[in-house]
């Protein structure tokens, strides 16, 4: 796995649980191993998958009132933040993975 750092974009998979979602770094490793994510979590690098530049992702834009398909550019300036070719520092909570993304390839 690609080292993790704050403001990385990764998918997340809680252990049991099917559906990826995708989360920003915020902080760690921690001690035990584990990672802050933006939307509360902390997880283990083993339930965690790096989402690398160039990958394909929807972004909720507010004038199309609806998900657009976007690429991730990098990890925005402002941590939670992205930058993708559709919009810079797009908070994460406005962005998902594809309906037919696979974590485990």
């Amino acid at each position: 796995m690609a080292s993790l750092v704050p403001g990385s974009a990764v998918a997340f998979r809680a252990h049991g649980s099917g559906k990826a979602t995708l989360c920003a770094v915020l902080a760690g490793p921690w001690e035990d191993g584990t990672y802050q994510l933006s939307n509360g979590s902390r997880a283990t690098a083993l339930e965690l998958t790096a989402i690398a530049a160039g990958e394909n992702l929807e972004y909720y834009s507010s004038s199309a009132n609806q998900w657009i398909p976007a690429r991730l550019l990098r990890s925005g300036k402002v941590p939670g933040t992205m930058d993708l070719d559709v919009k810079e520092a797009a908070e994460v909570r406005r962005i998902r993975l594809p309906e037919n993304y696979n974590a485990n390839g």
